[in-house]
């Protein structure tokens, strides 16, 4: 594509709502379709970022890197995802997440990662896992589920 860097389905990328109140990471592909599903493009209140903490956009059915955005910020990035992560503990502090197995614990506290921007991305990939269908916001491991409990779709 002529003006733009399109980056592999495969790269980790960070899908932000611009007021942060929720977040989406893993590979673009998998991200994408999961913010796409019922809406195609991705809801325009959504921001995408790679590891670099470089702007991306949607081109097509890609992510390519946004040649017109400001520098990257990586500090700028970690601390929205902080104020997200004390969002989804808010939440949790709220309404504990019940399993559904029995005999399984009641979820009271998720961990708060921080660190380098690569390594946060790669272990909040990591905690998210496969991204389950925005229909069912009550699939997918505790760390989506506490997600939704802020009765945000997407």
């Amino acid at each position: 594509m002529s003006g733009q860097d399109v980056i592999d389905g495969t790269t980790i990328v960070l899908a932000i709502a611009d007021d942060d109140r929720i977040l989406h990471v893993g590979p673009a592909f998998t991200v994408l379709d999961h913010v796409r599903e019922g809406t195609d493009p991705p809801p325009a209140d959504l921001e995408f970022y790679d590891s670099s903490a470089r702007r991306l956009t949607v081109v097509g059915g890609d992510l390519a890197v946004d040649l017109s955005a400001p520098a990257p910020d990586s500090r700028l990035l970690l601390d929205r995802i902080d104020v997200v992560q004390a969002r989804m503990q808010v939440a949790l502090d709220r309404q504990p997440l019940v399993p559904d197995t029995p005999g399984d614990r009641v979820m009271t506290r998720l961990p708060r990662v921080s660190g380098e921007l690569p390594e946060v991305l790669q272990v909040l990939a990591f905690l998210n896992g496969d991204l389950p269908a925005v229909s069912d916001p009550n699939s997918g491991p505790p760390w989506h589920q506490v997600a939704h409990l802020f009765g945000v779709a997407h």
